[in-house]
């Protein structure tokens, strides 16, 4: 029998888990790690004792944020409960703010170290930034980490996130804390201050990206994650050179190959997802539009047509205070005219490229980051007379591209549509109980609706309601329904100018006891029918309802599996079974 693959082990061996510690440029020997995870809460006395007695210079702190974003978001803590850290349940303590740990420290008479932060968490890093680097609007869009677990979606993370670093708040809201304790952390090239690791791939094409400070200045480095992917590293200065020759209006970023890794500029400005966008959060519609027609015109205008960078994104754009545009990275670049051994594993999706190809992926990416409405979509996609045919064929392609980058490997986005638990959307939940929960009015004539009754008529106070409202002559009736789920219900007053009618009305529920009626909604809507008298007045209605959503719970199940044989019961053929059910006992 085929054995069965959990996903804790998987986890404990995917490639992405290491990057925490790949991030740092000492050994296991050299430091004493906390992690979270293991389960035990954190004792700064603890970890020094540790890091004398084995005689090394760092101590290494990996945990949840108490404050992070995430917990606010809907997921749960390391502890599979929600809030128990912020609600300072010391017994299973295992998430700290900043605040907590620095006063640790100081107790401790720490006063040497530095904070990272993994994103979108420390278990599963995909970029670590610092103090001196924090991320862009529109880069913190990898929020789903639910693999086993349920979680509540209480709000869009991506726009909360451009919120909270718009604000400068990063630091607060972080998901997880890297902290490193010890003396100034010696970097190979220079104090690292930001990485992405590109290493859900296969092995051929897994990179890490640095951004190095030293002496005050910055630059990139893009080395290999083991010696597989050298080859993929040492192709970007190719790129770099064929690229600018092919689109002489647009600058590239220098590219200088070293030993084992390429150096790139650190250029500063807005990414063109950016300036995007801030002009639709304006509201400036015109000239959004105008800003991506210049990027259509661009990416459609190179001079050699078989060269193709397919991940010249807007992310991947920056825009300069002069208006110039510089691409950033440019990675996945293919010649369909001199494909290099690199592309020998998937010519047939090479040579299908196009430059519009390249166009979809920019807008179906940008709309999808930032849940743009359906008519700003299409008014995206009509700059290149995007067809549901020429759609197809772009999305099948896209297919074709991502698995010639991952040739085998299954990456955590694969992972977590057979890994994931439920996702719970807690305005869709509202607009659901609102829908289910919703009483509306109507004025009926000689039984069919002649006026749809305003709903401020209606006065809710807990599972009390009532109405209140002057009829008119031409009315006959009034239909009330109760709602659009299952619910009991207790008739408690009607009045005509103070005048009880409460005998003058009808209602397709399930009697139980005096004016007390069960509704199953899916044998039609709850409903009461007033009769009234042929003169105008003030109407006045009370009554009770509790609502029972789908009728799952057990005292209602029991309650109407009652009455219904009960109502069984009831009728000639029920009578006679009774009478032989008890002669039999």
């Amino acid at each position: 029998m085929e054995k069965v693959e959990t996903w804790n082990e998987i986890y404990k061996t995917h490639p992405v888990r290491k990057n925490l510690t790949d991030f740092l440029p000492f050994g296991e020997q050299d430091y004493v790690l906390y992690s979270a995870e293991k389960g035990n809460p954190l004792v700064m006395e603890d970890l020094l004792a540790q890091r004398e007695e084995k005689g090394c210079n760092y101590i290494v702190i990996a945990c949840d944020n108490k404050y992070a974003l995430k917990m606010f978001a809907g997921s749960a803590d390391e502890t599979q409960h929600f809030f128990s850290g912020m609600e300072a349940d010391e017994q299973n303590r295992r998430t700290y703010s900043r605040a907590e740990l620095e006063n640790m420290m100081k107790r401790a008479g720490i006063v040497e170290y530095r904070f990272f932060y993994p994103y979108p968490n420390y278990q599963l890093p995909l970029a670590v930034y610092s103090d001196s680097y924090q991320p862009k609007m529109g880069e913190l869009t990898n929020n789903f980490r639910n693999f086993g677990v349920d979680r509540a979606v209480l709000f869009d993370e991506s726009k909360a996130w451009d919120q909270v670093v718009k604000d400068g708040l990063f630091t607060t809201f972080t998901n997880s804390f890297l902290l490193v304790i010890g003396p100034e952390i010696k970097w190979e090239n220079g104090e690292v201050i930001f990485s992405k690791f590109s290493n859900d791939r296969a092995p051929r094409y897994n990179i890490r990206t640095d951004i190095i400070e030293e002496s005050g200045k910055r630059k990139v480095l893009k080395s290999p994650i083991g010696q597989e992917a050298s080859s993929h590293i040492a192709s970007l200065q190719k790129w770099y050179e064929a690229l600018s020759e092919a689109y002489p209006g647009v600058q590239f970023n220098r590219c200088v190959k070293k030993e084992n890794l390429v150096e790139l500029e650190y250029l500063t400005g807005t990414t063109l997802d950016e300036v995007l966008i801030g002009l639709l959060q304006q509201k400036e519609q015109e000239r959004f539009m105008d800003m991506v027609k210049t990027y259509v015109h661009t990416v459609l205008h190179s001079e050699n047509p078989n060269l193709l960078d397919v991940d010249m994104i807007f992310k991947n754009i920056l825009v300069t205070e002069d208006g110039s545009w510089t691409v950033l990275d440019y990675e996945w670049t293919f010649d369909k005219e001199h494909p290099d051994d690199r592309e020998q594993a998937g010519m047939d999706f090479v040579q299908e490229l196009t430059p519009e190809f390249v166009i979809y992926r920019s807008m179906y990416y940008f709309a999808q980051d930032n849940q743009l409405s359906a008519e700003i979509q299409n008014q995206l996609f009509s700059l290149i007379n995007l067809t549901e045919e020429k759609k197809k064929e772009f999305d099948e392609l896209e297919q074709k591209f991502q698995a010639y980058v991952s040739q085998g490997h299954r990456s955590l986005g694969q992972l977590y549509g057979q890994y994931r638990g439920e996702l719970f959307y807690f305005n869709d939940y509202i607009k659901q109980m609102e829908d289910e929960t919703k009483i509306e009015l109507y004025a009926l004539r000689d039984g069919k609706c002649i006026k749809t009754i305003s709903e401020s008529h209606l006065v809710p106070v807990g599972d009390l309601r009532e109405i209140r409202l002057y009829t008119e002559e031409t009315w006959d009736e009034i239909e009330v329904v109760l709602g659009h789920c299952d619910m009991i219900a207790d008739i408690l007053e009607i009045t005509l100018d103070g005048q009880d009618i409460l005998e003058g009305y009808t209602t397709n529920g399930k009697w139980f006891y005096q004016n007390l009626h069960l509704y199953i909604h899916q044998q039609g809507e709850p409903k009461i029918f007033i009769k009234l008298p042929q003169t105008q007045g003030k109407l006045q209605m009370k009554f009770m309802i509790k609502q029972q959503g789908d009728g799952k719970s057990a005292a209602f199940a029991t309650l109407y599996h009652y009455l219904s044989l009960k109502e069984r019961e009831s009728t000639p053929v029920g009578k006679i079974k009774k009478m032989i059910k008890r002669g039999q006992k």
